[in-house]
């Protein structure tokens, strides 16, 4: 059966015209993810005008080199060998399927040094407000910018790295620990522990729509540079809220054992003052990180010019449950506030019963020496 099909084919093939996706050439098909392989054959005059057939197909999922295809035999082989089980349907659609991986590494990335080591390397960039985004390819032919929500852009590695800490890498694969290196040398006090988030994308040209929204991925007619902003926007603050709510988690830890150990002696003398300022500070950091750098209440501006890209900013924060996450960190950072005021509280109320035990201790000082310069006179 597969022979018959593939002699079918290449005599498809004899009377077919092979129009390249990209490249001008004539016998060369670009196979270049996610540029598709396009064969348009032209059937026999069986009715009064000819009936272009075309199919699109996707033989790789990384950029590769040109392929010539010198024979009509050849050309029917090299479209069977996409698949090494069955073979596959002419009016298969094309897919490109990934992963949108974030990660946290850090308190802060400098990311003026990012961008100069990434030109070093021959890659392109982009520089927003808080963040850059960057093309891990340096013979990549798409560039960064605003004009690549019309054109599209190339299926290569791109990494949007936040100066807050997030990084993260769309179709990373096996450049992924090469790219999260890059991005950890400029960052300052690195996490010990690592803070993950992922989605997966898939690209697919034939879907009528610019987007499929499912709870399970995100499906996209092409890969635009507004979808990686918004989806790295989302995904970047998604990683960071985990890493803030461990922080607030450990706050809340340690002041339940300050109260346990309260109910059980009567007294807290192991509790240092110098201690609850320090953890006064850092909850007061963590609620202004969050609100100031990670900007979880402020507008994203992709979305709120597009009704597109909003549609994949509000269906991500929902199925990352970011709001919901908050709302525990905000209540979580509150109970740690109650809690050193009411330690606070305590403390001051200590100094001032010893501050009063001191002045009545001068009082009675100065009282005794009265009696004694009187007694001395008489």
């Amino acid at each position: 059966m597969q022979r018959l099909r593939l002699s079918l084919l290449s005599q498809l093939a004899k009377q077919a015209h092979f129009v390249p996706a990209v490249s001008p050439l004539p016998g060369i098909c670009q196979l270049a993810a996610p540029t598709l392989c396009a064969v348009t054959a032209v059937l026999p005059p069986t009715s009064s005008e000819a009936r272009p057939v075309t199919n699109c197909i996707s033989l790789r999922s990384f950029a590769a080199e040109p392929c010539r295809i010198e024979d009509p035999q050849s050309a029917a082989e090299a479209l069977f060998k996409a698949s090494d089980e069955h073979v596959p349907s002419l009016y298969q659609p094309a897919t490109f399927p990934f992963f949108a991986r974030a990660y946290y590494v850090g308190n802060s990335i400098n990311l003026s040094q990012l961008t100069k080591r990434a030109h070093k390397l021959g890659y392109h960039t982009y520089v927003g407000k808080g963040m850059v985004l960057i093309c891990a390819a340096a013979n990549t032919k798409g560039k960064l910018a605003e004009d690549g929500t019309v054109t599209g852009l190339p299926l290569e590695t791109y990494v949007a790295a936040y100066k807050y800490g997030s990084v993260v890498i769309f179709n990373g694969r096996e450049r992924e620990k090469e790219v999260l290196k890059l991005c950890q040398e400029f960052c300052t006090e690195p996490t010990k522990q690592n803070y993950t988030e992922e989605f997966p994308i898939i690209i697919q040209p034939d879907i009528s729509a610019p987007n499929n929204l499912t709870p399970e991925r995100i499906i996209l007619r092409q890969l635009e540079f507004s979808n990686i902003r918004t989806l790295s926007h989302v995904l970047g603050q998604s990683v960071a809220l985990d890493r803030y709510a461990e922080v607030a988690e450990r706050m809340l830890s340690n002041f339940m054992h300050m109260n346990s150990t309260m109910k059980r002696r009567g007294d807290f003398k192991d509790v240092k003052k110098s201690k609850l300022l320090s953890l006064v500070a850092e909850n007061n950091m963590i609620l202004t990180d969050i609100i100031a750098k990670l900007g979880l209440q402020e507008r994203f501006d992709i979305a709120w010019k597009s009704n597109q890209h909003n549609e994949v900013y509000e269906h991500l924060r929902e199925e990352l449950e970011i709001e919901e996450r908050f709302s525990i960190v905000q209540t979580k950072l509150e109970l740690v506030q109650d809690n050193l005021k009411y330690f606070l509280e305590i403390m001051q109320n200590n100094k001032s019963v010893l501050l009063e035990w001191l002045i009545i201790a001068l009082i009675s000082a100065e009282i005794a020496l009265g009696v004694f310069e009187i007694t001395t006179r008489v």
